[in-house]
């Protein structure tokens, strides 16, 4: 069965359409497809599929009785055990996708996929660890198309043929909101450090305005330390994670807090204190076939919010720290990155403020292949600026903060560390046309499919 420009949605907004024999849920986007969406199955059968008449878009489907269970794709020949998952994950009667000419948005929390099967499945890697699972049988991302991941759980495809990317997949964290199983920053409130097994340590506060910036987050790269304002301290980064060829998988933390003045304001808690960066998401591709990657796959962290002055003259705020860069595991018998990029550098950390002025923010870690520039200072009077993130040639570590030594000082977030990539394959094919980035070594894995 062929088809193009299916929506993956985490709620059907559009009427479901139940195909005879399978259970796959489609939500056409009709317009692209003139309003109506024509199927041709494996037999050459024509079917038109119109869209609901109005006040019918929010029908609900249920499979039919009776139907058939999916077939399991056994180890062995055509087969094998995938990370993070045991031998009945494939799905042999999986429909295809094709993302064409649109931007669409998908939401782990819920993980419900109205144009393929879904499921919250236990990571098969021990302890409690889960992530979002689709099954397809090929997926393909034209040039044109997007499909950026979010939400609270890592992202799994396991497709029983072959995968292509020639467009964008995008699991980033961005600024202070978390890629796919990423982890928040520091948060206003009483928190600082960044959540996360290596998220970024809390800036110190010292005398009346003295204020560091906060640590950025680490994952197989680590973050850079805050920068100090007058005597306080910036804070420091979190710890190196050293994942077991992600598995199980995990995300990116978040960058630590800087501080300032943090107040109460008709029920909503506002801050000029430099909030985290979050940590970029996590994917899983396994395939059966091939993957073949020409475009881009971006797990970047986000950049450390900008020390604020919105308080008058009460305390200007530092910068926070950057999010690390996610995960990204791609394991297929044969992979061929032909051309575009692999992305998973941290954010830069946040500029903080001076005299009643703003600093700048980080910049997110997948806006480029070059480290992600952390934030301007607001003026060498009493602001600072923040580190680089993780990304390009700076072998996966992100840059400290800048400190200002003044009294009433505020130092500037550290950047973001990197975050990891594992290559599973047993015919593994790389051009020069294609980029990590981080170009290290360090922070990639190459294997062998099993």
């Amino acid at each position: 069965m062929s088809f193009r420009a299916f929506q993956i949605l985490p709620i059907c907004s559009a009427a479901a359409v139940l195909f005879s024999g399978c259970s796959l849920l489609i939500d056409p986007n009709n317009e692209l497809l003139g309003g109506g969406v024509t199927i041709v199955d494996d037999a050459g059968a024509d079917t038109s599929v119109q869209p609901p008449p109005p006040g019918d878009r929010d029908a609900t489907v249920v499979p039919m009785p009776g139907e058939p269970d999916a077939a399991v794709v056994p180890p062995g020949p055509g087969g094998y055990d995938p990370a993070n998952a045991d031998s009945d994950i494939w799905d042999e009667s999986a429909e295809s996708l094709e993302i064409v000419a649109t931007e669409l948005t998908f939401d782990t929390t819920e993980c419900r996929a109205s144009s393929a099967r879904s499921e919250v499945r236990e990571q098969d890697s021990g302890g409690d660890e889960v992530f979002c699972a689709i099954y397809v049988r090929d997926l393909t991302i034209r040039e044109d198309g997007v499909l950026r991941v979010s939400g609270d759980l890592p992202f799994a495809i396991f497709a029983s043929g072959d995968v292509e990317i020639a467009g964008v997949l995008d699991l980033s964290g961005v600024g202070i909101q978390p890629g796919a199983g990423g982890a928040l920053g520091g948060p206003w409130g009483d928190a600082v450090r960044g959540s996360g097994p290596g998220g970024g340590g809390g800036g110190e506060h010292e005398g009346n305005y003295d204020d560091g910036g906060g640590g950025g987050a680490s994952f197989c790269g680590r973050g850079g330390p805050g920068g100090a304002g007058g005597t306080a301290a910036g804070g420091m980064p979190g710890a190196v994670q050293t994942p077991d060829a992600l598995e199980p998988l995990r995300a990116g933390s978040g960058g630590g807090r800087g501080r300032g003045r943090i107040r109460e304001v008709r029920g909503d808690t506002v801050g000029n204190a430099g909030r985290g960066g979050a940590g970029g998401g996590a994917l899983q591709i396994s395939a059966l076939g091939n993957i073949r990657i020409s475009g881009r796959v971006l797990a970047g962290g986000g950049g450390g919010e900008e020390g604020a002055a919105n308080f008058g003259a009460e305390n200007w705020g530092s910068g926070g720290g950057g999010g690390s860069g996610g995960a990204v595991l791609l394991q297929a018998p044969s992979i061929s990155l032909l051309a575009g990029s692999v992305n998973v550098g941290g954010g830069g950390g946040g500029g903080s403020s001076s005299n009643y002025v703003a600093g700048g923010s980080g910049v997110d870690g997948r806006e480029s292949l070059a480290a992600a520039p952390g934030g301007d200072s607001a003026g060498d009077a009493y602001g600072a600026a923040g580190g680089n993130g993780a990304g390009g040639d700076s072998g996966g570590v992100g840059d400290r903060g800048r400190g200002n030594t003044r009294e009433g000082a505020n130092g500037g977030g550290g950047g973001g560390g990197s975050g990891c990539i594992v290559l599973r394959s047993d015919d593994l094919r790389v051009t020069d046309a294609f980029a990590f980035s981080p170009e290290s070594d360090e922070i990639r894995q190459e294997l062998p499919l099993n």
